[in-house]
């Protein structure tokens, strides 16, 4: 539900009761974990965020708006310490870790990779949506393709990363085709296997040039200024002083004076244009916003770093900063020869463990790449990845931990 979220295209149908979906799953699975479960692992950076944004919800500007990624947050723990209950070995993890890297790419991909856009999804309809999710999708699925030792999951992986590939083409947002690029020389320099990885790259790298240039060469979308792909990403380097960087500016400038007034805990999710249409008067944000504020009111940062910075706090942004010191601090004990040998002798070695845990990590910094320039701090994506990333960690620690003789009773000498 969390990764392919079909409830939003029976909302799109006219069923307006499946956008509660998600509220009647975090009451099942509140009631699963505290009737039938035993929870192994409480994931304590994510719960600490959780708590954080359900305290300070009522403090909000706007209650009403920071309700919601607050219910978001709460659902993708539940998820995340459910997962890490039910799924018992290292086998079963294989599963998840398909549906995260690879079979949720497929599905987006088919969807919206000719419109760059997924036009029944809340998120994903905008381009600038789509495309941030394409970079992580070319970043999961090369990766995971070099992990599978079967054929046909090799070449399945490649091609959904190829799809994706179309995808932010597609999506002509010039931020995720700098975050591709930066993610991309990130999988080089990281590579076990340069060849590999120059193999990925250059797949990558053929399929965004063919896109651009046979498939979109003549496109224009509606908000965007040239017609052609290439010549719209021509116009990064021209667009810093004025259009959509300029407002860009506006915007950050006006986070980090929101920043400055509650340092602490900011002033809560979703918070930052309530706040902002509030708090500034007309003339202090120049001519763009200046004559009338309360245009801010449900305007989007366009920023992760300067949301999470605004609406969270400096206390909400260690909390962030502690889950990814987490994931990195797992991700790179996955891939010692202690642990993949733990994976090999558990799962029969049909995927290699150092290109799964390289995948998740080039996963999560394609999502922070992308943060530059797009804010979905209360997407799932960024959650699916820590808990894959948690649930290998925990299930082949245990193993380690089990396969260690326990000392016997000392003998006596004689």
């Amino acid at each position: 539900m969390l990764l392919f979220q079909p409830h939003w295209w029976v909302v799109s149908l006219g069923a307006a009761w499946a956008r509660h979906i998600p509220t009647a799953l975090i009451a099942l699975l509140a009631f699963l974990l505290l009737a039938h479960l035993k929870v192994r692992e409480w994931y304590l950076p994510l719960l600490m965020l959780v708590l954080f944004a359900v305290l300070t919800t009522p403090f909000a500007v706007n209650p009403a708006y920071a309700k919601e990624p607050a219910k978001a947050l709460l659902l993708y723990w539940l998820v995340a310490i459910a997962t890490l209950s039910l799924v018992r070995t290292p086998r079963q993890a294989i599963p998840i870790l398909l549906m995260l890297g690879v079979y949720q790419f497929a599905w987006w991909g088919v969807l919206g990779a000719k419109l760059g856009l997924v036009s029944w999804h809340p998120v994903l309809g905008n381009y600038d949506s789509f495309g941030p999710l394409m970079v992580v999708g070319i970043a999961c699925a090369l990766h995971f393709g070099l992990a599978a030792q079967s054929r046909p999951m090799r070449y399945f992986s490649f091609l959904v990363a190829a799809m994706c590939a179309v995808g932010l083409v597609s999506s002509f947002a010039r931020g995720a085709f700098l975050a591709a690029g930066f993610v991309l020389a990130f999988m080089l320099v990281r590579s076990p296997s340069k060849r590999a990885a120059v193999g990925g790259v250059v797949l990558a790298g053929l399929v965004i040039v063919f896109a651009g240039v046979f498939l979109f060469g003549d496109v224009k979308r509606e908000a965007e200024t040239q017609r052609g792909f290439f010549n719209e990403m021509a116009t990064v380097s021209r667009d810093v002083d004025a259009g959509t960087g300029k407002d860009r500016r506006i915007l950050w400038k006006a986070a980090w004076q929101v920043y400055r007034e509650h340092p602490i805990v900011g002033v809560g999710a979703e918070n930052f244009g309530p706040f902002a249409a509030r708090f500034f008067r007309p003339g202090a944000l120049g001519e763009q916003y200046g004559e009338n504020p309360a245009t801010l009111y449900d305007k989007k940062l366009h920023s992760g770093y300067f949301q999470m910075l605004s609406e969270f706090g400096t206390v909400g942004s260690l909390l962030f900063l502690w889950l990814l010191v987490d994931f990195w601090r797992r991700n790179a004990v996955l891939r010692t020869a202690r642990y993949r040998a733990a994976w090999d002798a558990a799962t029969g070695g049909r995927y290699d463990l150092r290109w799964l845990a390289l995948g998740l990590e080039s996963g999560m910094v394609a999502y922070w790449g992308s943060a530059v320039f797009y804010n979905q701090l209360f997407e799932p994506w960024l959650y699916a990845l820590l808990t894959a990333n948690a649930l290998l960690h925990s299930r082949l620690t245990e193993r380690l931990r089990s396969s260690v003789p326990t000392p016997g009773p000392a003998l006596s000498r004689t």
